[in-house]
């Protein structure tokens, strides 16, 4: 609803009959209406109706107030405000729209209130017009009453205070003066070299302007730019926003740019550019190339958070680091961790093109992993990162100049690392030179999230990490969003490849989105571990409008404990294997129930795929329940020939719950290209119960396809689907000791023959059909294959609607009629036959029949006329379709 007008407000007069008085303003609440008899407030004796009502409603009294009563009807809301909404998530607009309203008509009732010189604001009343002479300072009683003191501003001395906006005439020692235009405080100083006013600062004294040995503290260096402070040579000013300490040289103190230099780097002018941030390079740090950075960074990071400033500035140039920037409350100064979560902070580029943090050795670059001697059990509650930016910046693993301890130049056959590569002693208790058993793949990535929430990253680039670009584990609310990932995790170890971003174990709501993923092992992995520890499974991800650009495994892979997932608009351009897989892990010691469900893949575009020709699906998915829809898979290599389907679902390895059913529906998919499959094999396979194809169309090149589809399973239903082009099998749907599946006899497949037939001159005066070899293959429509006399075999036992339509053409004799008779044959009898009498010109004639066949039994359909000048024309064809056996 709307505030569409200013009512909020109306009065009558009572005469001791009336019971019913109307109100013409919106309310949300009865609270919200005060009646008053003569100002008097009512709290009974009445009912109120039309509540949330655009026009109002009426108050109705059980008895009719009296005569010459003022009934006076107010809209009063309260002066609270209960709407909150949650970082990231919903923002329902009928509620921010009633706030919108509330807060409106809290706006007309105080402008009311303010009419009526009504006591109920809280501020109390003053006189619009004081009365005092020119100058004078006007002071206030306690009821708001205001009187002349007597005096002007510029005469109070002797430690007076003053409020104006020129310093007072005749400031004595300690006198203090506020100007009005900022509010901002001075103090009257007198030293040898006389009086000055200089801004007070209540946690100094007067004397620590001259003292060089107490530094002098401003906020920001605007704050020092607009000071008039005189401060003598070599007196040290700290500036919060640079967090560090400068020394006055030569100069007045009035900041023209050179007046004060940092006190570690002599000559160096201080930046005077106002801020709200804190630069790592104000803390020392310098992007040169060499320069080992991470102390600047860490003190950095503790002055954003604990000067409450939010920003880090990271500036353009490369910036080293040999350990991460901390995601978490993480102490380095003595290894253990500050009381309390870091939260609220932005680490902040000059952007993806000028920034560039490079690790030095074995290292993440940001993290909020434990060290490698603390054991995440120990790691105590409440320390983690929340709330936190990354965004505008190069992240550089640099892995051709940093090895990984993970490779088998380094590991063992146990894919274990040895912790001399890494330093410190282990959670284990192993330590140089002895190999690592534990945690052997955490380092080394961009960005390692262990349990953080709400954070975002975006418009960065990611390049040259062995591990994970993005690893989020065990952590929330994540976003990752306009991204570029550059040769990440594409180098192999004893792990095999890694990927670019990695939702892993229980981590939920994730949103991957407008990323580019170029080079890479794979895109996107999700580890959602079905073993007991994982509390939850990785859950709630939306995963849009990426690009997959030549990627050597898979696009996305998710599998085990991952359920709701949305992934949809995404690009797969080059992809190794698999470009969206996703399957249930049927590893030992699982928990049960623990599959993947619930996954909506939509939209996507697949373009060019198993590069690698290996066995694999251009869609996967293996788990309870999945929705594949509008999806484009295309696959045109002609060098791929290892077996290659487009879609197929499966529920191998699950044993569903009580409660659980499985649920695909495979519709308005487009496969088009080549796909070499094999016997066992379809362009859309279905290995699970429960299955819905409709919509679909398949477009073939070639003529590698075994078949459009198979179907092993029991309970589906494929109806509407489109064939074009050539292959192997017989049958557009090839079922594998299915029973009862097509369980719609309407949606059955049609089998089309030839749409060209030749005519045939016999001696016993009748033309038998000659269908084409393979023929066209229109929607659900399959040219049978040509048999010795030109027969068809039933592909099931079961009913059949057969409709066979002939066109003729009379080239001979058309002065005369003609009998022409079609028949349909099954073995050597005629099982349904019709005929027409004809006499010239084109001639169409048709015959229909439901007829029972066994498998493998035949039929084929003649034409006999006693005139062998009538020619068969184009558009002679039969169609075969199976009804069911209605067993």
């Amino acid at each position: 609803m709307t505030v569409e007008n200013t009512n909020n407000t109306i009065s009558y007069t009572g005469n001791s009959s009336v019971t019913t008085f109307a109100y013409n303003f919106l309310t949300y609440s009865a609270d919200h209406i005060f009646i008053y008899f003569d100002d008097v407030l009512q709290s009974s004796g009445f009912t109120i109706t039309g509540v949330g009502d655009d026009n109002g409603g009426d108050v109705v009294f059980v008895s009719p107030p009296a005569t010459g009563v003022t009934i006076r009807i107010d809209r009063t809301v309260p002066d609270t405000q209960l709407l909150e909404y949650q970082e990231y998530g919903p923002f329902p607009a009928k509620a921010n729209e009633r706030g919108l309203d509330l807060l409106t008509m809290a706006v007309q009732q105080n402008a009311r209130e303010i009419a009526r010189g009504s006591g109920n604001i809280e501020a109390k009343k003053m006189d619009k017009q004081p009365t005092a002479d020119t100058n004078n300072i006007v002071i206030f009683d306690s009821e708001g009453n205001s009187k002349d003191s007597g005096k002007k501003l510029n005469e109070i001395g002797n430690g007076g205070s003053f409020v104006g906006e020129n310093p007072p005439n005749n400031p004595e020692q300690g006198d203090r003066w506020t100007r009005c235009t900022d509010m901002k405080g001075f103090i009257w100083y007198v030293d040898a070299d006389g009086g000055q006013w200089v801004e007070d600062r209540p946690s100094y004294g007067e004397d620590t302007i001259g003292d060089v040995s107490v530094p002098y503290i401003f906020d920001t260096v605007a704050d020092y730019q607009a000071s008039t402070t005189v401060f003598p040579i070599g007196k040290t000013i700290h500036l919060n926003d640079r967090g560090a300490d400068f020394t006055v040289i030569a100069g007045t103190g009035t900041a023209n740019g050179f007046n004060v230099i940092a006190s570690n780097s002599t000559g160096q002018s201080v930046d005077y550019t106002p801020r709200d941030f804190v630069s790592v390079v104000a803390c020392g740090a310098i992007p040169d190339g060499a320069t080992d950075n991470w102390r600047a960074f860490y003190y950095s990071l503790r002055l954003a958070v604990d000067g409450g400033f939010g920003v880090v500035s990271y500036p353009s140039g490369v910036l080293l680091t040999s350990r991460a920037i901390r995601l978490d409350n993480f102490n380095y100064d003595n290894d253990t961790y500050y009381a309390g979560a870091l939260s609220g902070v932005t680490h902040r580029g000059a952007g993806m093109e000028s920034t560039t943090i490079k690790s030095i050795g074995y290292n993440n670059v940001f993290s909020s992993f434990p060290e490698p001697y603390m054991d995440n059990a120990d790691v105590p509650t409440g320390t983690r990162g929340s709330d936190i930016t990354i965004e505008a910046m190069t992240i550089d693993c640099d892995y051709d100049a940093n090895p990984d301890y993970g490779t088998s130049t380094y590991s063992n056959v146990d894919k274990k690392y040895e912790v001399s590569k890494l330093g410190g002693t282990w959670g284990n208790g192993a330590s140089t030179p002895a190999v690592a058993t534990w945690a052997a793949d955490n380092y080394q990535y961009p960005i390692y999230m262990n349990r953080n929430e709400r954070v975002l990253i975006k418009d960065c680039l990611f390049k040259r990490s062995w591990y994970n670009g993005v690893e989020i584990y065990r952590s929330n609310n994540i976003r990752v969003k306009a991204n570029i990932f550059l040769n990440v995790g594409d180098k192999p170890n004893v792990f095999g490849t890694y990927c670019a971003v990695e939702p892993d174990n229980s981590s939920q709501y994730i949103w991957i989105t407008g990323n580019t993923i170029e080079n890479c092992g794979s895109g996107i992995v999700s580890n959602g571990d079905p073993l007991p520890y994982a509390t939850s499974p990785v859950s709630n991800v939306v995963v849009s409008d990426n690009q997959f650009i030549n990627i050597s495994s898979s696009g996305v892979f998710a599998f085990s404990w991952v359920q709701d997932w949305i992934i949809t608009g995404n690009t797969f351009e080059g992809i190794g294997a698999t470009p969206i897989y996703v399957f249930d892990d049927n590893r030992p010691l699982k928990e049960p129930n623990r599959h993947p469900d619930r996954f909506e893949i939509t939209h996507n575009i697949i373009n060019s795929y198993n590069i690698n020709n290996v066995d694999t699906v251009g869609i996967r998915f293996n788990g309870i329940s999945a929705s594949i829809l509008g999806n484009t898979v295309i696959q045109r290599r002609t060098t791929t020939t290892a077996n290659t389907r487009a879609i197929l679902v499966s529920d191998a390895n699950i044993e569903l719950g009580s409660f659980e059913q499985n649920q695909f529906l495979i519709s308005n998919n487009i496969c088009q290209g080549r796909f070499p499959t094999d016997t066992n094999s379809g362009v859309i396979q279905i290995m699970s119960e429960g299955a819905t194809c409709t919509g679909n169309t398949i477009s073939l090149l070639g003529s590698d396809a075994n078949t459009p589809f198979i179907i092993f399973n029991d309970n589906s239903v494929m109806s509407g689907n489109t064939i074009t082009g050539s292959y192997a099998n017989k049958l557009p749907y090839n079922f594998v000791g299915c029973t009862g599946t097509l369980n719609d006899p309407l949606l059955m497949p049609l089998f089309d023959a030839a749409t060209t037939a030749t005519q045939t001159n016999l001696s016993d005066q009748y033309y038998t059909v000659a269908w084409d070899d393979w023929g066209t293959i229109v929607a659900d429509n399959l040219s049978m294959y040509e048999e010795p006399n030109n027969q068809i075999a039933a592909a099931y036992s079961g009913y059949y609607r057969v409709n066979f339509t002939a066109r003729f053409q009379n080239a001979g004799d058309t002065s005369s009629p003609k009998d022409i008779l079609c028949g349909l044959e099954v073995g050597s009898n005629i099982v349904e036959a019709t005929t027409q009498e004809a006499q010239g010109g084109s001639v169409t004639i048709q015959v229909s029949a439901l007829i029972y066949m066994d498998a493998a039994q035949v039929i084929k359909a003649r034409v006999y006329s006693s005139d062998t000048d009538w020619n068969l024309r184009s558009g002679t064809r039969m169609t075969f379709e199976y009804i069911g056996s209605f067993n």
